[in-house]
């Protein structure tokens, strides 16, 4: 179940069933996270790391610096018209599936989460990337300040070749750093 508001998490709660998180930020998810144990609680229960899903965008490379030069040819190759516009739509769509909340008006809400810079967004857990160390520090990050023992990563933005290195990549240096948090 979505953990985009305070009732959702107590519904999960209390019907104990597992709580997810999507276009957000670390540290809003890390409230509803909490919000969501403090109800499970008061019913008699406490959720596991399998029961908390995180999902977020991930590149990983080789290096951290060709991870950031594989981001930044993806940006200079997506910067046209048609991208801009299907950029504005996707917004407009998250924006009127209510992800981020109810403190500010939907359009407020989809700016604030896709602005800042990549050092920002990484420290607020709207994307990974990186090397496979760099990431699994990321992740291990997520894990401590939510609980999410489920991360479900979209590849991207890199496509071709450079999404399949780093889907390889993730399946054979990321996910063995990471096994241990469950």
């Amino acid at each position: 179940m979505s953990g985009s508001s305070p009732e959702s998490g107590e519904f999960a709660a209390w019907n104990r069933v597992g709580l997810g998180f999507g276009v957000t930020t670390l540290p809003r998810a890390s409230k509803a996270s909490r919000h969501y144990r403090s109800e499970a609680e008061k019913a008699g229960w406490t959720p596991t790391g399998e029961q908390i899903i995180y999902r977020v965008t991930c590149h990983v490379a080789e290096t951290d610096e060709q991870a950031m030069e594989d981001l930044a040819e993806a940006s200079r190759a997506r910067s046209g018209a048609l991208s801009l516009a299907l950029t504005r739509r996707t917004d407009e769509v998250i924006a009127g599936a209510g992800y981020y909340g109810r403190d500010e008006d939907q359009r407020t809400r989809v700016a604030r989460a896709f602005q800042g810079d990549l050092p920002s967004r990484i420290e607020n857990g709207q994307i990974l990337i990186g090397s496979p160390e760099t990431v699994a520090g990321q992740i291990r990050h997520i894990h401590a300040e939510t609980g999410a023992g489920v991360l479900d990563l979209i590849p991207g933005p890199p496509h071709g070749d450079k999404a399949l290195k780093s889907i390889e990549l993730i399946g054979t240096r990321l996910m063995p750093l990471v096994r241990e948090l469950n």
